[in-house]
């Protein structure tokens, strides 16, 4: 059976991230926001996958539209989208995962 990881990730949280604006569209801040979830993401991806894992990203962070795919590693899964419910910032796992990591 495969080793599988579940990442989900959030502005709030992220390294530099200090003020409400940066973590809203169009707000000063905002996309050097999102740069930074990225790197964090990606190398979080980049260990996980070293270490023999497949992965699955939640982009959890308002409307689930924050990430760009195509800066991602290649061979994720990645989860976009916002439904409302309760368990939406990690939508999607099961029992299958091993471990679970929280960005921001």
């Amino acid at each position: 059976m495969a080793k599988k990881i579940y990442i989900s990730t959030d502005l709030e949280g992220c390294s530099g991230v200090t003020s409400w604006p940066e973590t809203h569209y169009g707000e000063k801040g905002y996309d050097l926001a999102v740069a930074e979830m990225t790197r964090e993401t990606i190398a979080a991806i980049k260990a996980c996958q070293a270490a023999g894992y497949e992965v699955t990203v939640k982009d959890g962070h308002e409307d689930g539209m924050n990430l760009d795919p195509a800066t991602l590693p290649r061979g994720i899964e990645l989860i976009r989208g916002w439904d409302s419910s309760p368990a939406e910032m990690m939508a999607g796992i099961d029992d299958s995962y091993d471990f679970a990591i929280h960005i921001g």
